[in-house]
C-alpha cells in the first residue's frame, strides 16, 4: 500500500501522494462511512458497499485518522467474538485521545469480561463518555472488581440501564465516587436510592427512564445547577419508595439554571390526587416537552402542573403531546403560555375530538381575538399524531381545514396586532387528511392525489407581505414501523 501522509483539522483531511487526485481533501463525513465499511464490521449500514470493496487506499486514509477512532459502538445483536480485541484497536489507533464508549448489550463469558478489563482498568483514564446497556448481577460483579482501584478522571457522561442486582444500592453509591467529574447523568431501570449516589450539585444534565414521580421531583430539587432534566416513562401506579422523605418537599425550591425540562408521564391506572411538583419554580426553562399518558388527571395533580407552568416565564419552545384523556386539557394548557415570547408550539394527539381541536385553534386564531395577545412571538407552529392511529375519523378530518386555514391567515396577513411576529413555519402530519388505517394499504400515487388536495386548499391563502410561508407535511409513520417517517417540504410559492 502506497505512503499517505495527513493533515487533519476539524473538518477535512488533506492526503499527500505522489500523484495527487480528486481525492485529495475529503470531508470528515465520508471518512466516517469509509471507516464504517472498513474497519466497523460490527455497525449495520444502509449502503450498499460491503467492507470487501474498499480499496486500501481508502483503508489507509481511515487506519491514519484518529479522530474516527475515538468512537466505539457496539450494537444489540452485534457478533462479539472479537469484541475485546475491536476495543483494543480503537483505543491503541486514537493515539492519546479521549474514548467514548457505547455497548448496547452486555454479557459475562470470557470475550465481554476481557472488554470490561480494557474499559474499566488499562483504559480507564481516557474514557470520556461510557453508555452500557443490559447490566446483569454477574456482569455488575465483574465490573466492580476490575474498578476498584481504576482512576476516571475524564469521565464526563454515563449512561447505565441495568437489570436490578440484589442488594446493589450500597455498591453502586460506593462504585460512583470513582467518577467525581461527571456532569452528564442518564439511568434507565434505575433499582437504588438514587439520591444517595452523586453530590448533585456537580450534575448538569440528568436523565432518567422509568422512575416514580416523586423521585423524580426530589432529585430535580437537589440538583440546583442543572441545565437539562429528562424524566421518561415516570409511572406513578407504583408505591412511592422508602427511602424518599415524607412530605418529598415541604418549600418551594427555585432552579435558576434548568433551561430543558421533559416530562413523558405513561402512567396506567390511578392518578394520585397530589404531587410535589407544584414545589418547583423553574423561571429560566426555555424549552418544555411534556407528554402526559395518563387515563385522567386528578384536580389536584393538575392544579400542581398549573403552578409548575406558571413559574416559566421565558419559555421559547412548547411541546405537548398527549393521550387518551389527557387530550382534554390541551385547550387548558394554551392560555397559561399565551402572553410569554414562545417560538414554536408543537401540539401532538392521538385520537383528540375535532371539537377540542377546533377550541385550540379558535384560540390561536388572531382574528377571533384581536385584542389579546397571544403567543405574540410565535414562528413555528406543528400539528402531530404522536402513535401512528390516526385522528379516529375521516370524513370529519376535512371539517378542520378551514379553521385551520383561516388561524394561519389571520397570523400572515399585513396590519398584525401590534408586538406581533408573522407565522414562518407550518408543519403538519399527513394523517390529518388521509387516515392511517387506509395510508398504510395505498399505492404512492392515491397519496400523491391528497398531497394535491392539500397544495390546492393553501393555495394563494397565506402570503405575507410578499413571502410565502413554508408549509411542512410530515409523513408520520410510527417509530415501529418498518418504514422511517419521511418529511416533504412544500413551499407555497411552488403551488
Amino acid at each position: 500500500m502506497e505512503h499517505v501522509g495527513m493533515t487533519e483539522n476539524n473538518t477535512y483531511i488533506s492526503l499527500s501522494t505522489e500523484h495527487q487526485d480528486h481525492t485529495s481533501v475529503l470531508p470528515a463525513e465520508i471518512l466516517a462511512t469509509v471507516f464504517d465499511l472498513a474497519y466497523g464490521g460490527a455497525r449495520r449500514t444502509s449502503k450498499k458497499l460491503v467492507p470487501c470493496a474498499v480499496c486500501s487506499r481508502w483503508r489507509g486514509i481511515a487506519w491514519y485518522y484518529r479522530l474516527l477512532w475515538k468512537d466505539f459502538k457496539f450494537p444489540l445483536g452485534a457478533p462479539y467474538k472479537q469484541i475485546d480485541r475491536l476495543f483494543e484497536l480503537h483505543a491503541q489507533n486514537a493515539g492519546d485521545m479521549p474514548l467514548f464508549v457505547e455497548v448496547q448489550h452486555c454479557s459475562s463469558n470470557d470475550v465481554f469480561n476481557r472488554l470490561y478489563e480494557c474499559i474499566f482498568g488499562k483504559y480507564s483514564s481516557r474514557i470520556a463518555s461510557l453508555e452500557l446497556r443490559g447490566i446483569g448481577q454477574s456482569t455488575w460483579e465483574i465490573i466492580q472488581s476490575i474498578s476498584a482501584s481504576s482512576p476516571f478522571p475524564h469521565l464526563r457522561t454515563l449512561k447505565l440501564w441495568t437489570d436490578p442486582p440484589a442488594g446493589g444500592e450500597n455498591e453502586l453509591s460506593e462504585w460512583c465516587s470513582h467518577f467525581p467529574n461527571v456532569r452528564n447523568l442518564w439511568f434507565g431501570n434505575p433499582f437504588f436510592a438514587v439520591h444517595d449516589v452523586f453530590h448533585m450539585e456537580h450534575i448538569t444534565s440528568l436523565s432518567f427512564t422509568e422512575i416514580h414521580p416523586d423521585t423524580a421531583v426530589y432529585l430535580l430539587s437537589r440538583s440546583t445547577n442543572l441545565v437539562t432534566f429528562i424524566a421518561d416513562y415516570v409511572d406513578s401506579s407504583e408505591d412511592k419508595p422508602d427511602y424518599l422523605p415524607n412530605p418529598v418537599l415541604s418549600r418551594d425550591v427555585v432552579l435558576p439554571h434548568l433551561h430543558n425540562f421533559t416530562w413523558f408521564d405513561r402512567t396506567y391506572g390511578s392518578v394520585p390526587e397530589t404531587t410535589p411538583v407544584h414545589h418547583l419554580r423553574l423561571p429560566a426553562v426555555r424549552h418544555l416537552h411534556w407528554h402526559w399518558r395518563e387515563y385522567g388527571i386528578t384536580t389536584g395533580c393538575w392544579a400542581s402542573w398549573q403552578r409548575c407552568f406558571r413559574s416559566m416565564k421565558n419559555l421559547e419552545t412548547l411541546r405537548l403531546e398527549m393521550e387518551a384523556e389527557g387530550e382534554y386539557y390541551v385547550p387548558r394548557i394554551l392560555p397559561i403560555f399565551a402572553r410569554l415570547p414562545l417560538r414554536q408550539l408543537s401540539i401532538g394527539v392521538c385520537c383528540m375530538p375535532r371539537w377540542n381541536w377546533e377550541e385550540c385553534i379558535d384560540y390561536l386564531d388572531l382574528d377571533i381575538n384581536p385584542k389579546r395577545p397571544l403567543f405574540p412571538a410565535l414562528e413555528t407552529l406543528k400539528f402531530t399524531m404522536i402513535t401512528g392511529w390516526g385522528p379516529g375519523y375521516t370524513s370529519e378530518n376535512l371539517v378542520v381545514w378551514n379553521p385551520i386555514i383561516n388561524m394561519l391567515a389571520s397570523r400572515r396577513k399585513p396590519g398584525l396586532p401590534e408586538g406581533h411576529a408573522p407565522l414562518q413555519y407550518f408543519h403538519i402530519d399527513s394523517e390529518w387528511f388521509v387516515h392511517c388505517s387506509s395510508w398504510r394499504c395505498v399505492d404512492s400515487s392515491w397519496r400523491s392525489q391528497h398531497y394535491l388536495s392539500l397544495r390546492e386548499i393553501f393555495k394563494n391563502r397565506l402570503v405575507y407581505n410578499g413571502k410565502d410561508i413554508d408549509l411542512i407535511i410530515a409523513e408520520c409513520q410510527d417509530a415501529r414501523e418498518e418504514k422511517d417517517g419521511e418529511l416533504l417540504l412544500l413551499s407555497l410559492k411552488d403551488f
